[in-house]
């Protein structure tokens, strides 16, 4: 428990010290380094302990490796906890996620097509990906081909609403 605690009070601060509100739109995302005299503390807490430290945070601490290369970075920092491993913990702004199966079947695996599809959505705010869920299509036309990529199916807004990654 003490390690989870430690780890929440980091990120905390982190948060404070970025100036971000409760409700502000943002993920954050956490990896575990380990350390030179490493006994698996940290990375065992953040496994063991993850329902404790999202309730604590009141939002999700996604696993770094589920990150998907396009996000807009607000903060990133690295802590040492209790002298075992470092916790390496990013802030990025909330934007669209991406389900990467379907949105290989739906391009027929054409990486050019699939950043198009990809593409397009980053190029909206959080208020423009809202009214793309409302309506839950967004139609892409590339190299003489429509793409449709639907909501909760292709992509949702931040890894919280993906059901691919539960």
């Amino acid at each position: 428990m003490a390690v989870a605690r430690d780890i929440v009070n980091k990120v905390q601060k982190m948060r404070k010290d970025t100036k971000l509100m409760q409700d502000d739109p943002v993920d954050m995302w956490a990896e575990v380094r380990p350390g030179k005299k490493s006994k698996g503390l940290v990375r065992k807490s953040m496994t063991a302990k993850r329902d404790y430290i999202i309730k604590l945070l009141r939002r999700g601490l996604w696993d770094s490796s589920t990150r998907q290369g396009h996000e807009v970075l607000v903060n990133e920092e690295s802590f040492v906890i209790q002298d075992d491993d470092e916790l390496v913990v990013s802030i990025t702004v909330r934007g669209p996620f991406f389900n990467p199966s379907a949105m290989k079947e739906l391009t027929k695996n054409d990486p050019a097509a699939e950043a198009a599809c990809r593409g397009y959505l980053q190029t909206f705010d959080l208020e423009g990906l809202s009214q793309f869920c409302k309506k839950n299509t967004a139609k892409v036309t590339f190299d003489g081909k429509t793409f449709e990529m639907k909501h909760d199916k292709h992509f949702v807004i931040g890894p919280s609403e993906a059901s691919w990654l539960k």
